[in-house]
């Protein structure tokens, strides 16, 4: 899963030549070609979490109904009715998952970066670890 990850945020920060053109997203990306394995993988876990959540999804005390994989399986549209569709509520996960590892790898970075340019700083925080410890 680590190499899926790591392929699918290298592919995700690209800009590929098409996109440069403008041409449409059903035009597959030469540059994201790469990534398909790991879209596949994705997938496959997304849905087994689904089928398991849908057939029990009180299972585990620790996992609550109404998290967000629930709460986007059973969204409905205000207006149709309609239910998400399970390529939907895919594309929301991926997209939960890539944000969350993009923003807390970029607040982390910035930490240390800033942490390394302030002794002062970077001293009040060893000694607040140190205290925590």
């Amino acid at each position: 899963m680590r190499a899926a990850m790591r392929t699918f945020f290298d592919a995700l920060g690209r800009i590929d030549p098409f996109d440069l053109l403008d041409l449409p997203e059903f035009i597959p990306r030469v540059s994201r070609l790469h990534a398909r394995p790991a879209m596949r993988l994705f997938d496959q876990a997304i849905d087994d979490m689904i089928a398991a959540r849908e057939q029990n999804p009180e299972r585990d005390a620790f996992r609550p109904a109404h998290d967000i994989l629930m709460l986007l399986v059973r969204a409905r549209d205000a207006e149709s009715g309609h239910h998400l569709t399970q390529q939907e509520i895919r594309a929301n996960v991926l997209t939960f998952m890539a944000v969350g590892h993009e923003t807390t790898a970029n607040a982390i970075t910035w930490a240390l970066y800033l942490l390394s340019r302030s002794p002062e700083w970077r001293q009040r925080v060893r000694t607040e670890a140190e205290r925590e410890a």
